[in-house]
């Protein structure tokens, strides 16, 4: 158990009920805290008999005082000289030995108390002399979120704090309300939105107690639009509440962490801690501003914490704008005053901190290259010799650079990036495993994604387990805060064993994210709705490849209510989640011949992706290739070669402009449509045209085989195969006989491998093969093959309970066997 001890000094009689609530405060957070291994003692001086201080005896108090991690300072009307004393005492101790942290505020006056002029003194002598931002509240609201904020600080855990429908909580236990908080309550988004939230709730709820007395088809239909509309405000709510809390965060970090602040921040301080954002902003953008700023500049070092002040006033525009709300256009004016930022940051060799969360928010708008330049030039800054700066920071700098580099596919680079994270986090969670665990866990899973996209298994495999054994043990402690990253890892070792063909392990997983998430779902739809669709439309998947077929379309379609009822709510967010799952059971009803249904849901899948394309060709122009090659596919089948040809040609087109920008992700689909528009030509009897396309699939799969030969011989074996019996049918036999026999060689490896797949084919292949030697009148070379295809056939024979015993009997005839 961790013990975290906090001083509160105020004068006895003035404050007394607001040190009480306080107690209360942090008997809540104890509540909360406990299953972190976390306890607070708070010392306050209703804690020690009055004899104490009036005996003389001050310094026990004083001893707790240099003993705390943080010291609050309550003033109203009067600063007694004891409060005044321990304040020296904490000082003093925080220049020897860095602690406690000293956090000051002053509750507000009304105009008809008295203040004494001690007060007013220790105010003055904090602002000059100390350069000390102190704090002001009224209701003890603000004062609580104050000392929120400076426990988040302390990290001791990973407890949830959320701002949420007008309530800031702890792991779900509402604290403090925002209308009490000037700072929450001014920011007209917020308090807007949580406004209209709360009408459309209202208007709902008489919806349907109308709706129940009346049930119209009118009414059920406003009871959907209401609905709806609730859903739509309260994602944006949400995103607005997280920015907001964010935002506070920030203000707390940047007044209590003995910063250097100009007189505009300050003044810009004042504003916010009443709600006034408004004036707040204008005040950093104060025209002379400018001015002092150039003049910063000229006594440069004289200036140099000066201008530093500048771009901590950009900083804390950057977040009081992004509070209020993101859009097209604010999202260029924050990148806009970022680089303002850091150009004064580069000119003047200054703090440059700030520039990961620039380039987080540059990840988060899909701006990846400038994303990996700001990164990269702070990874720099971080390593070069004589940094100052903490290991957890560059973990975590690493992790943000892996994600940006698996965005475009840069796998190599990701890799490098999330492995030096690791191996950072590693080494600080033998420090501190309570602090550092869950980061390790979601670098563990990260680069366990990374290993799952390139195909090297047996390394995601090794990852997604050991981030599931940390998230197992995190659930243990705090399962609100931790399952749904378990139920996130439970699903991605899930699909991996789906893709290695682990059906059992597969399912036992999938299933184990699925009861989390509807568990999760229960408790707040809109929160984890999306991500229950993936795992149903993930078990989707493994039921297909399982040719269990009647539960495959089950949770194809489970995923498909979830997924149209998300479109309706939100459009951009889901649309493309919507359209994989149209695309899967496309394929399912494909394979199963409804050909109907196929064609209707892979063309609701292309709709929806060449919609997305129009907005980002980069993020789905790959999803619309793979919609366009199935349906192609569709065609090939129902012998509708006319549109068969156009998907395929349309999948080409756009697979051959991506292997332009990334060969290694690109080239096996461009592979896989180069041999399927063959066969349709070889059916269409486009024999130069089939041959043409043959040979570009040939040609990229041999490249593969190179650099993986397990993942893509068998691709590289069907292609020989498939031009060996085109070039049969238009008899060419020495041709047909050369890629016969790379078939061969490439299906007899495979066969040791897995010789239930691939054995059938090798027998064909032998087959073939006799054919061909039976035109080119090879009687020698026929028998030499013909005991390897007795060979193939008899076990083919034996798999299948007798389906080829006419193959196995002409072949014994032609070696004389009875």
């Amino acid at each position: 158990m961790r013990r975290i001890k906090v001083f509160l000094a105020s004068s006895i009689e003035d404050l007394r009920e607001d040190r009480l609530e306080v107690g209360d405060f942090f008997r809540q957070l104890n509540e909360i805290y406990i299953d972190s291994g976390v306890h607070f003692s708070l010392i306050k001086c209703e804690d020690y008999d009055n004899s104490i201080v009036s005996g003389g005896k001050q310094s026990q108090y004083d001893e707790e005082i240099r003993d705390s991690e943080l010291c609050f300072f309550l003033f109203y009307r009067k600063a007694g000289d004891y409060t005044k004393h321990e304040f020296d005492v904490a000082l003093e101790a925080y220049r020897k030995v860095g602690k406690p942290k000293i956090v000051t505020y002053f509750k507000t006056v009304s105009s008809s108390e008295e203040v004494y002029e001690d007060v007013v003194s220790f105010m003055h002598m904090l602002r000059t002399e100390l350069n000390h931002y102190y704090n002001k509240y009224e209701h003890i609201d603000t004062l609580k979120l104050g000392i929120l904020m400076q426990v988040k600080m302390l990290k001791l855990d990973t407890s949830e704090i959320a701002l949420d429908n007008g309530e800031v909580k702890v792991n779900g236990t509402a604290l403090i309300k925002a209308e009490n908080v000037p700072i929450l309550r001014g920011n007209k988004t917020l308090t807007e939105l949580t406004k209209r939230r709360r009408e459309v709730q209202q208007a709902l709820d008489k919806a349907r107690e109308e709706y129940r007395a009346n049930p119209t088809e009118e009414m059920g239909e406003k009871v959907y639009d209401l609905s709806a509309q609730l859903n739509s405000v309260s994602k944006e709510l949400t995103e607005v509440e997280r920015d907001t809390l964010r935002f506070v965060s920030t203000v707390f970090e940047i007044t209590s962490d003995g910063r250097v602040l100009t007189e505009r921040q300050k003044k810009a301080l004042e504003r916010f801690s009443t709600g006034d954002y408004e004036t707040a902003q204008e005040i950093l953008e104060d025209c002379e501003r400018e001015n002092e700023l150039e003049r910063a500049k000229n006594r440069y070092e004289q200036g140099k914490n000066e201008i530093q002040g500048y771009v901590n006033e950009d900083l804390l525009w950057i977040e009081a704008q992004k509070a209020q709300g993101i859009d097209t256009d604010s999202a260029a004016s924050i990148i806009e005053r970022y680089e303002k930022a850091l150009a004064l940051s580069r000119e003047h060799n200054l703090d440059k901190e700030f520039m990961y969360d620039y380039a987080s928010f540059l990840y988060d708008q899909n701006n990846y290259t400038q994303a990996i330049s700001v990164a990269e030039e702070l990874l720099y800054y971080y390593t070069a010799p004589g940094s100052t700066v903490d290991e957890t920071s560059v973990a975590s700098l690493n992790n943000l650079l892996g994600m940006i580099y698996a965005g475009i596919n840069s796998f190599e680079m990701a890799g490098k990036y999330y492995l030096s994270a690791i191996e950072i986090y590693e080494g600080l969670v033998k420090k501190n495993r309570d602090a550092y665990e869950p980061d390790l866990a979601t670098s563990y899973n990260n680069i366990g994604n990374l290993y799952f996209d390139i195909k090297a298994y047996e390394n995601a495999e090794k990852y997604y387990l050991l981030s599931i054994e940390i998230r197992e043990k995190l659930v243990e402690k705090n399962r609100d805060a931790h399952e749904p990253s378990l139920a996130s890892s439970y699903n991605n070792i899930g699909n991996l064993y789906s893709a290695i063909k682990a059906y059992e392990k597969s399912e036992k997983y999938l299933l184990l994210s699925i009861e989390i998430r509807e568990r999760l779902v229960e408790k707040n739809r809109d929160a984890y709705e999306p991500d229950l669709a993936m795992s149903y439309n993930n078990i989707g998947n493994l039921y297909y490849d399982l040719k269990v077929y009647e539960k495959a379309e089950k949770y194809y379609l489970l995923a498909i209510e979830i997924g149209e009822r998300l479109v309706k709510k939100n459009r951009d967010a889901y649309e493309s989640s919507l359209a994989s799952s149209y695309n899967n059971i496309g394929n399912l009803y494909h394979y199963l011949k409804a050909y109907e249904k196929a064609e209707k849901y892979y063309l609701l899948a292309i709709e929806i992706k060449e919609k997305l394309v129009e907005k980002n060709r980069d993020a789905y122009e790959p999803d619309l290739a793979s919609s366009y090659y199935n349906i192609g596919n569709l065609y090939s089948d129902i012998k509708a070669y006319e549109n068969a040809e156009k998907y395929y040609l349309l999948a080409i087109e756009i697979r051959e402009r991506l292997v332009e920008k990334n060969r290694d992700a690109n080239e096996p689909d461009l592979a896989s449509s180069y041999n399927n528009i063959g066969n349709l030509y070889y059916y269409l009897k486009a024999y130069e045209k089939a041959e043409k396309h043959y040979l570009l699939a040939i040609e990229i799969r041999e490249k593969l085989v190179e650099k993986n030969r397990d993942a893509h011989e068998p691709d590289l074996a069907s292609s020989y195969n498939n031009i060996g019996n085109m070039y049969c049918g238009i008899k060419e036999y020495k041709k047909a006989e050369k890629y016969s026999l790379l078939a061969i060689e490439a299906y007899k490896n495979l066969v040791k491998k897995q010789p239930e797949l691939f054995i059938k084919i090798l027998a064909f292949a032998y087959w073939n093969l006799m054919t061909i030697y039976v035109n080119l009148g090879y009687e020698e070379k026929i028998l030499a093959i013909a005991p390897l295809a007795y060979e193939a056939y008899t076990v083919l024979n034996e798999i299948t309970n007798g389906a080829y015993e006419k193959e196995l009997s002409l072949i014994k005839s032609l070696l004389g066997i009875e």
